[in-house]
């Protein structure tokens, strides 16, 4: 019998629908990198960037301790964990989403580095010494975009169509991370923009691609006694 916990996912011949999700992701990517490219260039993002910090009233530890859940191991043990809360629970489809979702988030992971590595935009505590050097393997030096963001984004792509009573709290949770990436000087607010927008895209584009698909054709699962 289908487990009456899940929601409805698109069947098959439902192309409409998937391409209009397809089309949302590419504007999530395009629209969040393009932001985020504007602002760089515009120059207004130290500005921008001095404004958020003025108007922090929490402390350096709150933000300190909040940026780590957007680290790529953190991500990876949470997503195991939910799996694992769910296949006990013989939720096999959610388990099965959450167990993909922590590969899928560390490869969009890896798109973000490549970016950084092309760009190659010093972080805000290296901006006055660091001279950028093209395709330097050194991706840790490099800022846009901010790879906690892009992760967290992802994630909330990838799951949100398991977990559509949670998709906005997974979004405040991703976006506080964003907003710690600037409180711990680690990012200038142009790179979470560009995580933010093009994680959320590429989260959804996997999720639209392999995701679903792979869920909608998967044999209906069976709840153990």
């Amino acid at each position: 019998n289908r487990l009456p916990c899940l929601p409805r996912l698109p069947q098959r011949g439902t192309v409409p629908h998937a391409r209009r999700r397809l089309v949302f992701a590419a504007l999530a990517a395009l629209g969040g990198l393009a932001a985020g490219l504007a602002l760089y260039l515009s120059g207004h993002d130290p500005a921008v960037r001095q404004a958020l910090h003025a108007a922090d009233p929490l402390p350096p530890a709150f933000w300190h301790t909040l940026t780590r859940l957007g680290e790529g191991h953190i991500q990876l043990m949470l997503c195991v964990l939910a799996s694992g809360v769910f296949y006990y629970r013989a939720d096999f489809r959610r388990a099965f989403v959450w167990f993909m979702a922590g590969g899928l988030s560390l490869l969009v992971g890896a798109v973000g580095q490549v970016i950084k590595i092309i760009l190659s935009r010093p972080r805000p505590k290296l901006d006055p010494l660091y001279d950028p050097q093209w395709f330097e393997a050194a991706a840790s030096l490099h800022s846009f975009p901010s790879g906690h963001t892009l992760t967290s984004f992802a994630l909330v792509g990838l799951v949100g169509g398991i977990h559509p009573r949670a998709v906005w709290p997974l979004a405040v949770v991703a976006a506080l991370v964003g907003l710690s990436r600037v409180f711990t000087g680690a990012h200038w607010p142009a790179d979470v923009i560009a995580g933010a927008g093009l994680g959320l895209g590429l989260g959804w584009w996997l999720r639209a691609r392999l995701l679903d698909r792979a869920v909608v054709n998967k044999p209906h699962d069976t709840p153990h006694a």
